[in-house]
């Protein structure tokens, strides 16, 4: 920032007027674009300057991927590279679950143009790219809030210019922008947010209302979900500006708004005509969007989990303590359920407070201000208006997603008080009472013997940090003490040496801004640590190993492929299903927020649970059911015992064995029934007894009961059932816990979230020894204990059965196949492994036939006499009305465009 010798004023006036932003006594021809590239480019040096110090990828280990961002981001850009390779498809995929659609994927993770990049680095660096992406969206958030803040405030000196950098930049280092980097597809709506609201504006003033409907549409392009968010706070703020320009004292507002609507009407009129051209322009918007948004929203509607609609608006509870708002706001503190953190830096809370206290704004203004802030901070905690910002679903884990809107409110506010054209009131003692009161409450709402949940997890992280032990108490105390003052206490020096002594004045602005920016750094630095892990280098380890395995497989056939061990884990569970998305494979787990809950369904009867309707967990392999989904190879990892049935193909010491499935049946054949059929038994072990009954025609049970003997509590011997994979299922009264050992070593986690149900046991020594660790003291007990043994000498029958009558032929690819039955008979079916979703056309012999389910879920078209050629062909549901309604909002907008500049060219 550049400062001349004249005194410092925060706001201007015709005796105090500081020289206008000026290079080598040459007036700047673009202060404008300099101010964001400015901003722009110290945001991207922060980043960087934090990337290095902490070792974040491509300089260490460190990456932004807790979380979501390693069991969810890092494995779907791997998908799109091979989208963008040509090797996958958007519109259906064999790697999702056991088949699905692919598009709503894309629209909610991957839809924004800078993911594009993603082609430039191989898949071992998709967690490297992850930074690279924060580091671009941080840089565009800062760009934007200048360009906002210079539209809007238009600053005519290098303090202002200098304070707009400074507010820009604190945008970018938001709390919430850090704290969602590994949800990096939300960040899309923080960094458009700017664009969007300087559009409202716009609209409001007479203007075209092209910037509006353009950035609106695009964000919603870009992640419908924060685009619906940026959409619903537009609304917001079309009204508090439109309440803001009615009641103003401001002149050059009152002029811009005039000169196209209030000189030729009404007050009331006025304001009717721009709520008729923002709502046309949120048509249009929308309809730009519909390609993504139609079907996308088709297929998310009718889910079943969690609760939603229109009934959460009639609770009117509040969540958390409201003041809570104020104790929270520091750097490096995490948002949690009653706890939202809106940090953007203490010199922006100041200048919210100082806006109310230092400014010889009208009463009528500053009540309008207070208002707007109160609905702000009631967005957070008052639960029909954070339905609303939730979209009438309920929230469990990542809580207040739209946080970055009230970060953005509090920097405006901030700003209209640094750089508003009236005349403040501003007096030396003002910011250091600010920060005292602020201090004192911080302190009267830390308490030395009770912590809160972010105070933990600052304290460990700051520590970490700085390399010394945790103190929570203190570190909670002086984080948020120490920049007030020295904040408050270098705005005094400003103020005090603004008339008289210049020298001073520019040495303590420096300084000013210097802490101000160290203040934000060390938030970054703090939340980078929180929301980051050290797997860059495993990861990138795991990948190529991952890759290599599979290059193993030398099979042209449709198969399936289940594995036990993934890269990432969640409370020491297995986390990261979409593996089969990353290195594209055909599997049945996936884990993604748009989910296929009829296959989801499925496996959670016959064995693999699912876990929020969204998870399907498959850390113990379920042979027979693999063998009826068409799984022929199966990765265990390395030196895994639970190998009975399979056969050892290749494998990579240290990582994984690679086994084929000897039992595994080809993905179409004939059955000897016609109609649908499901099983209403809720075990799995004799629910696949009943489908492979049905499927093979052959009336035996794979599976049968065994005995065990109960040698104490939680524990359990089962003896050898010969040719035979033994299978368990302990049903107990808790769900938070414990760990599951087989032949005294420990097997996996069970009894909570993300644990198997049904699991494999191998047999040592003509015995399997099943323990279950239980606490007395917390009354946990097994209220059912059920084994069964899984037939193989059956298995092989019924799999030998259904290969007799594979289709003749068969081809099956993402979105197509095709199948031939040629001695087909009327009253048998053709099933498939196929599961059904909204999307599919079957054509029999040339003619489009309706299909039964089996399981409620694979596809079953009956067959007639003879020869039968079946054809399936899958296309995204809605997406063609979804692109003519795209075309029609392009040309609402060129209409809009060419009326608003016909009416230009009239006036």
């Amino acid at each position: 920032m550049i400062y001349v010798k004249r005194r410092f004023t925060l706001s201007t006036d015709a005796k105090e007027k500081e020289a206008p932003l000026s290079l080598k006594g040459n007036k700047v021809r673009h202060p404008l674009l300099l101010t964001c590239l400015v901003s722009t480019a110290i945001t991207a040096l922060i980043v960087l300057f934090t990337y290095i110090f902490l070792g974040f990828a491509p300089f260490g280990d460190q990456a932004l991927i807790y979380k979501d961002g390693q069991q969810q981001l890092v494995d779907l850009l791997c998908w799109f590279k091979d989208v963008l390779t040509g090797r996958s498809s958007i519109s259906y995929s064999f790697s999702k679950y056991l088949g699905g659609s692919n598009f709503a994927v894309f629209t909610y993770y991957l839809a924004s143009p800078l993911n594009l990049l993603m082609v430039f680095f191989p898949k071992s660096r998709a967690s490297t790219f992850m930074n690279v992406l924060f580091l671009l969206k941080a840089s565009l958030a800062a760009l934007f809030a200048a360009y906002y803040l210079g539209r809007r405030f238009r600053p005519d000196t290098r303090t202002k210019y200098g304070i707009t950098v400074l507010l820009a930049i604190s945008y970018a280092f938001s709390q919430y922008l850090i704290a969602q980097s590994n949800n990096i597809m939300w960040l899309d709506g923080a960094y458009m947010l700017p664009l969007m609201l300087s559009g409202v504006e716009k609209l409001i003033s007479g203007k075209k209302s092209t910037l509006f409907i353009i950035s609106a549409g695009l964000t919603l392009c870009f992640n419908w979900y924060v685009g619906i968010i940026d959409l619903l706070f537009a609304g917001m703020w079309f009204l508090f500006e439109s309440a803001r320009l009615a009641v103003t004292a401001d002149p050059i507002s009152k002029e811009r708004s005039s000169k196209k609507t209030r000189s030729s009407h009404p007050a009331l009129s006025a304001f009717g005509f721009s709520v008729l051209r923002f709502a046309i322009s949120c048509v249009s918007a929308i309809l730009i969007s519909a390609a993504i948004l139609l079907p996308t929203l088709s297929m998310l509607s009718g889910r079943s989990y969690g609760k939603s609609g229109i009934g959460m608006l009639t609770d009117f509870s509040m969540i958390g303590f409201v003041p809570n708002i104020i104790s929270n706001y520091s750097f490096g503190f995490v948002s949690v359920k009653g706890g939202v953190n809106l940090f953007a830096g203490f010199f922006v809370l100041l200048g919210v407070v100082l806006l109310f206290t230092a400014t010889a704004k009208a009463l009528k203004e500053k009540l309008l201000y207070g208002a707007f802030l109160l609905v702000i901070v009631l967005s957070f905690y008052f639960q029909p208006l954070v339905a609303i910002f939730s979209m009438l679903r309920e929230v469990e884990s990542l809580w207040y997603r739209y946080s970055y809107v009230g970060s953005f409110a509090l920097i405006y506010l901030a700003a209209v008080f640094y750089l508003g054209s009236d005349r403040n009131k501003l007096k030396l003692w003002m910011p250091p009472c600010v920060a005292a009161v602020y201090s004192i409450i911080a302190f009267l709402m830390t308490k030395p013997d009770s912590h809160t949940t972010s105070e933990i997890i600052f304290s460990s992280h700051l520590a970490s940090i700085l390399h010394r032990s945790p103190s929570v108490f203190t570190d909670t105390i002086v984080s948020k003490i120490l920049f007030p003052i020295l904040i408050s206490l270098l705005l005094c020096l400003v103020i005090y040496a603004r008339k008289k002594k210049p020298e001073i004045f520019r040495i303590s602005a420096v300084l000013l801004a210097l802490v101000i920016v160290f203040e934000l750094s060390l938030s970054q630095m703090v939340l980078s640590k929180v929301y980051a892990t050290s797997d860059a280098p495993e990861i990138e380890r795991y990948s190529r190993n991952e890759a290599a395995l599979l290059e193993n497989i030398e099979d042209t056939s449709f198969y399936r492929v289940v594995q036990t061990s993934y890269h990432s884990s969640h409370h020491g569970l297995t986390a990261s299903y979409n593996e089969p998305l990353a290195y594209n494979f055909r599997s049945v787990s996936s884990f993604v927020s748009a989910p296929d809950e009829n296959s989801i369904s499925f496996l959670n009867r016959a064995g693999y649970p699912g876990y929020y309707d969204t998870i399907p967990v498959t850390v113990s392999e379920n042979l027979a059911l693999d063998s009826l989904l068409s799984v022929k190879y199966v990765l265990l990892s390395s030196g895994d015992p639970n190998t009975e049935g399979l056969q050892k193909l290749s494998s990579i010491d240290g990582f994984k064995d690679l086994y084929t499935n000897p039992y595994a049946v080809d993905p179409a054949f004939v059955i000897p029934a016609a109609g649908s059929f499901d099983s209403e038994n809720t075990n799995p072990a004799r629910y696949l007894n009943d489908l492979y009954r049905h499927l093979s025609g052959i009336e035996k049970n794979i599976f049968r009961p065994v005995i065990a003997d109960i040698t104490e509590e939680g524990s359990f011997v089962v003896q050898e059932e010969p040719g035979s994979v033994l299978y368990a299922i302990l049903l107990t009264n808790f769900d938070s816990g414990s760990t599951l050992h087989i032949n005294g070593e420990e097997y996996t986690g069970y009894s909570k979230e993300m644990a198997p149900t049904l699991f494999r046991a191998h047999t040592v020594n003509g015995s399997t020894e099943i323990y279950l660790p239980l606490d007395p003291k917390k009354d946990q007990m097994i209220i059912d204990a059920q084994f069964f043994a899984l037939d193989l000498d059956v298995l092989s029958e019924a799999a030998s059965a259904i290969r007799s009558r594979s289709a003749a032929f068969f081809s099956i690819g993402d979105g197509h196949a095709k199948f031939e039955v040629r001695d087909g008979k009327a009253g048998t079916s053709l099933f498939t492994s196929i599961p059904d979703s909204r999307g599919w056309t079957v054509k029999r012999n040339g003619k489009k036939a309706d299909y039964d389910l089996t399981g409620g879920t694979f596809i079953t078209i009956p067959l007639e006499d003879g020869e039968n050629i079946i054809e399936m062909s899958y296309s995204v549901p809605h997406l063609t009305s979804g692109i003519i309604l795209s075309i029609a909002g392009v040309l609402l907008l060129g209409g809009i465009t060419y009326l608003e500049n016909r009416k230009k060219k009239d006036a």
